[in-house]
């Protein structure tokens, strides 16, 4: 930690000097205790995943961002924390889409008593490339969204949970990378965002 500055305005009566810098992200994975190898952090609209990798430098073969968590001084010396990071551009921005761009729901919570009332997707699938599947581990910008297995039989409800369990295998997918790359199998994940706001 070095101090490069303070505040401008005036807190509590003082300036506070400021001494840390951290990504949105890095700053999460801190936040939320995420302090040593084996545990990750995910968000919920574009549902990001970073790992605490510990104190060297892990390379993704799976096409994860490997980066510095941060970096901490003790007696002098600068220790680094290295992460693994998945990013997912389209996961709860798909519920947004079936609220405002196709008009299935009025609201994101809705969705949780329909999926949960529905038991299961009726055999339907769902593709959360709504902007190509750009994210790790696949960097596809040609990719494009789909339902697929639709039959007279499916409802609603059904699409909905199919939505749901997409951003939930889409989750997963990130979690292996993490645990193919850095060797710690990922035991604890901590979830925010709007899409935590679901019990289903």
């Amino acid at each position: 930690m070095s101090r490069f500055g303070k505040t401008e305005t005036s807190l509590l009566g003082v300036q506070v000097p400021n001494a840390t810098v951290l990504g949105d992200q890095q700053a999460a994975l801190f936040a939320h205790g995420c302090d040593c190898p084996g545990m990750l952090k995910c968000n919920g609209t574009g549902s990001f995943l970073i790992a605490n990798t510990g104190g060297s430098l892990t390379k993704s073969q799976n096409q994860l961002l490997s980066t510095i968590a941060w970096s901490q001084q003790a007696n002098g010396k600068f220790t680094p924390a290295y992460a693994l990071e998945g990013a997912i551009f389209t996961a709860g921005a798909c519920i947004q889409w079936l609220r405002d761009g196709v008009k299935m729901i009025d609201s994101a919570a809705e969705t949780e008593q329909l999926a949960l009332e529905a038991q299961d997707t009726h055999g339907v699938y769902f593709v959360p490339a709504l902007s190509g599947l750009l994210g790790a581990p696949h960097w596809d910008m040609d990719a494009r969204g789909a339902f697929l297995g639709i039959t007279g039989g499916v409802k609603r409800g059904n699409m909905v949970r199919a939505v749901w369990e997409a951003i939930a295998f889409q989750v997963k997918e990130v979690v292996d990378a993490i645990n193919h790359d850095s060797g710690t199998p990922m035991t604890n994940l901590k979830v925010d965002g709007g899409t935590s706001k679901n019990n289903f």
